[in-house]
């Protein structure tokens, strides 16, 4: 007489019932809600890199004018030229001998070195802007948001001489989460800063 034995399954061969969809829709939202917050840090942390990004590439236009200056016995400079909304830079020299002039800039007399840029063309992100409202740098004013984030007086043009000498002002830079960086040109020494407000303490700090 033959005895039967109840057939087993062998589990290697079993498929693997997977996921439910109520399980899987329970574990998306998990990691939506655990991506979140790690995304938005992350996008605040590039606007910052950004922000200090263009003001870096701004002190780096002036530097270089500031050399020009210097090596070339004449003067130079960065023009702010704003049209509507946009603020472009450009390179600018005097050919004349009597410094930077708007109205020679304007008939061709002073030099125009390449192509007037805007700064998120050469820093994605980055803008020329006075985001909130923010405390004077050393003795310069307060500024409302929305003020003209190019302070050089009445002109458009940081001017540098070549004894060394230059406009004294300031360029308002932010990045895309609104963070504010300041370069600040001194007028007797022509040193470039580039500057950094602190929201929570309410002042402008070296960078």
């Amino acid at each position: 007489m033959t005895t039967a034995y109840p057939r087993t399954t062998d589990r290697s061969l079993v498929a693997d019932p997977g996921f439910s969809l109520l399980e899987l829709l329970v574990a998306t939202s998990l990691v939506a809600v655990v991506a979140l917050p790690a995304m938005a840090r992350l996008d605040a942390g590039l606007g910052r890199v950004r922000g200090e990004a263009g003001a870096r590439q701004v002190a780096a236009w002036l530097a270089w004018s500031r050399a020009q200056a210097l090596s070339s016995g004449r003067s130079a400079g960065v023009r702010f030229d704003r049209t509507a909304s946009t603020i472009r830079m450009e390179r600018v020299l005097d050919r004349n001998g009597n410094g930077l002039r708007t109205e020679d800039l304007d008939t061709g007399m002073d030099h125009r070195v390449g192509t007037p840029v805007r700064l998120d063309e050469l820093v994605p992100g980055a803008r020329f802007a006075v985001a909130t409202a923010l405390p004077g740098i050393d003795d310069a004013p307060s500024l409302p948001a929305g003020a003209n984030p190019v302070r050089f007086g009445s002109s458009d043009v940081a001017s540098f001489s070549a004894r060394g000498t230059s406009t004294p002002g300031t360029i308002y830079v932010c990045g895309s989460d609104q963070e504010q960086y300041a370069v600040r040109v001194l007028g007797a020494t022509g040193r470039i800063r580039v500057l950094q407000f602190d929201r929570v303490r309410g002042v402008w700090q070296a960078r």
